[in-house]
């Protein structure tokens, strides 16, 4: 692209981008569970206005059991 085709182009984009309605992203926590005496959610929700668009299913590790020689760089 030319720099002129390339500056007509941001412009064209600048203004589909000002026209574009504004949207609300919403995100739930759900399903809280006790996990090692600390409550934390297992489920969170992504949703645009009414439309569920994502969910997560959460699992907890707190405080797993960790060799040091996971942090040693390895050898190719």
């Amino acid at each position: 692209m030319t720099p002129e085709e390339r500056e007509k182009r941001m412009k064209e984009l600048q203004e589909q981008i000002a026209k574009a309605p504004d949207v609300d992203f919403f995100y739930r926590f759900g399903d809280y569970k006790p996990v090692n005496g600390l409550n934390l959610p297992h489920l969170i929700t992504r949703a645009t206005a009414d439309q569920t668009t994502e969910e997560w299913v959460l699992k907890y590790k707190i405080n797993p059991n960790i060799k040091a020689d996971r942090f040693v760089k390895k050898q190719k």
